[in-house]
């Protein structure tokens, strides 16, 4: 029989009673089943290190969105320990977690365990001086205006094609993941995460004639700014923020590396719009915590 265990790491915010209650209840029972790396409860773990198998991350979406990026082209699936307040990424909670640990630190049937990988996007910012910055992005890349209450002209390129331009508060350029966080609140479309797709969302276009946009994953994507009556700037994620002026460019394509969750349920997207967001006028958190409660006992 192999003798090989998984390498885990924990990670959370420590100053988080709550959080850090959690970790210590999860710590002897991780060391149990798997061999424990590190406990990062103030990011002084380098997520890039290629030296551990699965890291498990106790906080919200917010924390998992950050986690994508920090960990770059070092990919390494994650469970997310919901602590925050919707949770589509973070799909355990802590009585999930102690139920399923043993099975999903146990190396013969980890592989087995239901997975979702989910597309990211790099993008770059050009300046009309021919500098650079460089971002990563699990939901979305956004470019949108700063405090006074302005219309910005954007050119939209797909793959050097011209597209239209934009008069609008902004636009979002989005993974699946991305559809249900701030695109939703544009109108923009709720797309399967699966999916190999972007997602062009206009935020208070000027003109009855734009709508979102849905191409294809493998296209790149190049707004120019050309107009801005105030300050304006490209957000990534709702996390990583840098100004941009008339002449700037942000370019959006693919990363070729996937963000992997391992969830409690690998078709639960549905279950989560009804439950988390009340889709379809439902409010179903019981019966849905029921189905996973016996996806868990299986």
């Amino acid at each position: 029989m192999s003798t090989w265990r998984l390498r885990v790491v924990l990670k959370g915010d420590g100053k988080r009673p709550d959080v850090n209650h959690a970790i210590q209840q999860v710590v002897p029972l991780v060391r149990e089943h798997a061999d424990l790396i590190a406990v990062s409860i103030d990011n002084a773990f380098d997520l890039k290190n290629p030296d551990y198998d699965l890291l498990i991350n106790f906080g919200g979406d917010g924390s998992l969105l950050g986690v994508a990026r920090a960990m770059g082209e070092q990919q390494r699936p994650v469970v997310g320990v919901n602590f925050g307040k919707i949770g589509f990424l973070a799909s355990f909670e802590l009585a999930d977690l102690l139920v399923s640990l043993n099975r999903l630190l146990d190396p013969n049937r980890h592989n087995g365990f239901p997975r979702r990988s989910m597309i990211m996007l790099e993008a770059c910012v050009r300046r009309q001086n021919g500098d650079e910055e460089h971002f990563l992005a699990l939901n979305d890349a956004v470019i949108s205006r700063g405090e006074v209450s302005r219309l910005c002209t954007l050119e939209c390129r797909i793959d050097g094609d011209y597209v239209t331009h934009y008069a609008a508060d902004g636009l979002i350029v989005k993974t699946p993941a991305g559809t249900t966080a701030h695109s939703l609140s544009a109108g923009g479309p709720l797309v399967e995460p699966e999916l190999n797709a972007l997602v062009l969302t206009p935020i208070c276009a000027h003109t009855l004639a734009v709508r979102p946009l849905v191409i294809p994953g493998q296209r790149r994507v190049e707004l120019r700014v050309e107009e801005s009556h105030t300050s304006i700037g490209a957000t990534f994620d709702g996390q990583n923020y840098t100004p941009m002026k008339p002449g700037d460019v942000l370019s959006v394509q693919l990363f070729p590396h996937q963000f992997t969750v391992l969830g409690v349920n690998s078709q639960g997207f549905y279950a989560t719009l009804r439950s988390k967001l009340g889709w379809g006028g439902q409010l179903n958190r019981s019966r849905d915590s029921q189905r996973r409660r016996a996806i868990l006992d299986d």
